[in-house]
Order: C-alpha cells, then sequence, then structure tokens
C-alpha cells in the first residue's frame, strides 16, 4: 500500500513512546498483505490472460472445423454430382491448339515481324 492509503492515528505524546516497537512490525505485516495482493492479481492476470488465448483459439478452431464441415458437406457432393473438370479440361486443351496454330501461321508468313528480326540478328552477327 502507499501512503495514500494508511490510515494514520494521532495518538497523545505518553502513548507515542510505548509502539515505538510495534511500528517496524506493523510495517512488515502490511508489505506481507501488499506483496500477496500483488501475486493475487498478478495470478488473476495470467488466468484471465491464458483463459482468453483458449478462447481465441477454440474460436478459430471452430472457424475451421465449419470451413472443413462446408467443403465435405455441400462442396464435394456437389462436384461429384455436376462433374464439369472434363468438360473444361477440352475446352482449354482445343483453345490452346488453336492459339497455337495461330501463331505459328504468324511466324510463317513472310512479312511477320519475327522473321524480318531473325534476319536482322542473323545479318548484325555475320556482317
Amino acid at each position: 500500500m502507499n501512503d495514500k492509503n494508511k490510515t494514520k492515528l494521532k495518538l497523545p505524546p505518553g502513548k507515542s513512546g510505548s509502539l515505538d516497537g510495534f511500528e517496524d512490525v506493523i510495517d512488515i505485516f502490511l508489505e506481507e498483505q501488499e506483496a500477496e495482493e500483488r501475486e493475487k492479481s498478478k495470478k488473476d492476470f495470467e488466468k484471465h490472460s491464458a483463459n482468453h488465448e483458449l478462447y481465441d483459439f477454440l474460436q478459430k478452431e471452430k472457424s475451421r472445423l465449419e470451413s472443413l464441415d462446408s467443403l465435405f458437406a455441400e462442396k464435394i457432393p456437389n462436384m461429384m454430382n455436376n462433374p464439369q473438370i472434363d468438360l473444361l479440361l477440352s475446352k482449354q486443351q482445343e483453345s490452346a491448339f488453336y492459339k497455337r496454330e495461330e501463331v505459328i501461321k504468324a511466324i510463317k508468313a513472310p512479312n511477320s515481324d519475327f522473321l524480318l528480326l531473325l534476319g536482322r540478328i542473323f545479318d548484325s552477327s555475320f556482317s
């Protein structure tokens, strides 16, 4: 406790001399009580902190498990009942094939930029 919380008693001058030795004992007793209160408040804080960490962990775990439940209960059965992967894959392969053919035709053209730049590189290498 600090000096603000201490209660001071006014004793008559004759009796204050008889309590001289007890002041130190009372101070030691009060310091022990303060130490116990600090220790108790520290334990309460640690307990509260641990409870908060546990609650936070449980909230995150609940969210993770709800996501897994949604995946297994809704999304996977929906994908199995409506398979689109084969159709999408074949469309992408067909699109890639046609794009490749267009690029090759553009490169093979007699006045294509690719052939012009390749010619400049060849000419600069052997000149």
